[in-house]
């Protein structure tokens, strides 16, 4: 599963963090928060609070740091460098590679700007009220520099509350959450799945006919059932829903000169959290006799396209 760190101070954002980390959860991914019990942040009673920190980290797919108007006590008489926790978290977010979301406080940035203007550093706040929390400005300063780097994101979010806050979570993360999502639904056999029988009746005077039967094999509804057959294309045809057990019936007239027939089939469909499912199948009638053949039909393909991002394909299984 998809481990996002949450990196913050605490006493500021209490009620933020516990927002994040229920949205998250929400989303199908799984949080990360120092000094909860909910979240799958792992103590480590041989390490210190601060190593077990970052070890959680490393362990994480991505970071978000949200930033308010706490910097945090320095860490140096511990033994770490002169910065706070949060700062030396995302030092090491950096360090490891990790991917970074960064979410500022609007009235933070705001005063970040301030101070970048007054370089005496001597103007008050409304905001950043403590000379020892300016070293927010220090953290902002070090995020923006990695615009000199183009394999690192120096990207950053203001928000105003915290319903902001995840409505930006809720954009940044809404790609990896559905695809999250896919992989359990699948995992779970929530999916659905169409299974396709073709029975060909002998031919009649050069024509014959094929019967194609798709039948949802799955546990849950295909929604938006569409098909089609190479070289048929005026003949493709959609269904609104076709229910788990349900089946549809397409009789096809084919003429017949003795050879054996071959086509491609598609098959498109949607699950009802929007995933696409596309099936690749081969078609084909082959001759025994004067008037016996043999029918049937191949899946050579399967492709599931996640909701948010369909030109991408997540190919689950493919044999060709």
């Amino acid at each position: 599963m998809f481990k996002v760190f949450v990196g913050s101070t605490v006493y500021d954002l209490l009620d933020a963090r516990a927002e994040v980390e229920q949205l998250l959860r929400d989303m199908r991914l799984v949080p990360v928060l120092s000094g909860s019990a909910t979240s799958d942040f792992q103590p480590l009673p041989d390490r210190n609070s601060i190593e077990t920190c970052l070890a959680n980290l490393r362990k994480c797919d991505a970071m978000i740091f949200v930033l308010c108007k706490r910097y945090g006590p320095s860490l140096k008489p511990a033994g770490f460098p002169d910065v706070s926790a949060t700062h030396l978290e995302y030092d090491e977010a950096k360090k490891t590679g990790k991917p970074i979301y960064m979410y500022v406080r609007d009235r933070l940035e705001a005063d970040y700007h301030i101070s970048k203007k007054n370089r005496k550093n001597d103007v008050e706040m409304s905001w950043v009220r403590e000379s020892q929390d300016r070293k927010l400005f220090d953290l902002l300063g070090e995020h923006r520099n990695l615009a000199h780097s183009k394999h690192k994101s120096n990207w950053i979010d203001t928000f105003r509350d915290s319903v902001e806050l995840k409505a930006l979570i809720r954009r940044d993360f809404g790609p990896v959450s559905s695809r999250n999502e896919l992989k359990t639904l699948i995992m779970e056999n929530k999916v659905p799945i169409v299974d396709v029988k073709v029975d060909a009746t002998p031919p009649q005077r050069g024509e014959m006919v094929i019967n194609i039967r798709l039948r949802n094999v799955g546990t849950v509804p295909a929604y938006r059932l569409s098909w089609n057959i190479e070289n048929r294309k005026n003949e493709g045809h959609e269904i609104p829903v076709l229910a788990p057990q349900q089946e549809t019936n397409q009789a096809l007239v084919y003429g017949y000169a003795g050879r054996d027939l071959e086509y491609s089939m598609r098959i498109t469909y949607y699950m009802s959290q929007g995933h696409c499912v596309c099936d690749e199948y081969t078609v084909g009638v082959r001759g025994i006799g004067a008037t016996v053949i043999a029918s049937g039909a191949t899946c050579h393909g399967k492709t599931y396209h996640v909701a948010s991002e369909e030109l991408l394909p997540f190919i689950i299984a493919e044999d060709k």
